[in-house]
């Protein structure tokens, strides 16, 4: 997602979300269930631009190592 301002934080969290990246102006949301809801709250932040894409077990496997202590950063 991006925003004309600041992302917003965990503002968007819906159930089923389980990880935000946030960077600025953009988020990503990794999220198992609920997309259209998270969607539709982005639009209601004002959203530019919303993507949804699947995402593949390798991934989350990245997203959980890059958020752990020592995990590759």
């Amino acid at each position: 997602m991006v925003f004309e301002q600041e992302a917003p934080g965990h503002a968007l969290a819906a159930a089923g979300s389980a990880r935000f990246r946030r960077d600025a102006r953009s988020l990503t949301v990794f999220a198992d269930k609920d997309a259209e809801t998270i969607v539709d709250r982005a639009y209601l932040r004002n959203a530019v631009s919303v993507d949804v894409a699947p995402v593949t077990l390798k991934g989350i496997f990245l997203e959980c190592a890059r958020s752990e202590p020592g995990g590759g950063r």
